[in-house]
């Protein structure tokens, strides 16, 4: 397996106790400000052979049969133990509480193609867009090596965060219409779908914040939908041939936007809440605007920087 796992060889220091510093609030008045002070605050105690840092290593990790499975395969695949307890435990506190006080439906696409993305309504539940400022927990689950250098593998050395949001739905909601993610949208590529036909421009990584199974509605997929991708208008053909993504928290989903796929009803009796993190390579144009001001970018690291294109030089600007 060649991986950044196999290709470090050096002594990390490991998380063994960690002091989570929740700082969240009931009060409304004072929410904005607690959610950026959130932070871990770790206890250093004891050193061991380790290669991917403070990160835990994923169990079933193997890059190239990854790649395989998502380019020529069913499209989709679930690593199996990519984040901890505590990672999990600390992006979900500030994922409920946004989606339970603060959620506000910002889709900007009208069309039918984008309808997916206004999921939720008005209920409690749905999407919480642009994660990426909201807590320096995502910041750190965006840079997991595994995921990295699975995208690096899919999409080029320097791929971008096209957009980050988390997806809560509570029991008794129900699912989305089928659909592929951008940029495979009806309308962006010539009349003929066969000209979708291009090398893959997006690949998505659903991190589970809870439990995903078929009972409480966990994403379905239409297998080996990706190899010739084409809109999925024909939802009964869909439903009869999808298969459902299953998965415990910490597990990451890992698929191609061009598969077909859709979120499915809860008829579980908890919510299931997933955190979906597409990149896309530097020369497509993100699905959003996503940015920190510039004096967080100066303490960033180099990983972060590339994923959010910071200095990247292009569209140029002439006077």
């Amino acid at each position: 397996m060649s991986s950044v796992f196999n290709k470090l060889s050096v002594t990390y220091r490991i998380i063994s106790s960690c002091k989570r510093q929740i700082i969240v609030q009931r009060s409304v008045s004072s929410a904005q400000e607690k959610l950026h002070g959130y932070e871990n605050e770790f206890q250093k105690e004891e050193i061991r052979q380790f290669d991917a840092g403070s990160y835990e290593v994923p169990k079933n990790y193997d890059l190239s049969k990854i790649v395989n499975e998502i380019k020529n395969g069913q499209g989709f695949f679930v690593l199996k133990g990519v984040f901890s307890k505590d990672e999990i435990d600390a992006a979900k506190e500030v994922v409920d509480y946004c989606t339970y006080n603060k959620r506000v439906d910002t889709n900007t696409d009208t069309n039918q193609y984008a309808k997916h993305n206004s999921y939720g309504g008005m209920k409690a539940g749905g999407i919480i867009w642009r994660l990426i400022g909201k807590g320096e927990i995502f910041e750190r689950l965006a840079q997991h090596p595994a995921t990295l250098e699975i995208t690096r593998a899919l999409l080029g050395p320097k791929s971008q965060l096209s957009s980050y949001m988390s997806n809560t739905v509570l029991p008794g909601m129900g699912g989305q219409l089928p659909h592929l993610d951008y940029p495979y949208y009806d309308g962006f590529f010539p009349t003929s779908e066969s000209n979708m036909q291009r090398p893959l421009l997006s690949v998505a990584f659903m991190i589970m914040l809870s439990k995903f199974d078929v009972e409480n509605g966990g994403t379905a997929f239409r297998p080996g939908s990706q190899r010739n991708p084409t809109y999925p208008h024909d939802k009964e053909d869909f439903f009869r041939n999808m298969v459902q993504l299953e998965g415990e928290p910490g597990d990451v989903g890992i698929f191609a936007a061009s598969t077909q796929h859709c979120a499915m009803q809860n008829n579980g009796t908890e919510p299931r809440v997933g955190i979906v993190q597409s990149m896309v390579p530097i020369y497509m144009q993100p699905y959003h605007d996503i940015k920190l001001p510039e004096d967080h970018m100066t303490k960033a690291s180099a990983d972060l920087k590339t994923i959010l294109a910071h200095g990247h030089p292009y569209p140029m600007k002439h006077g």
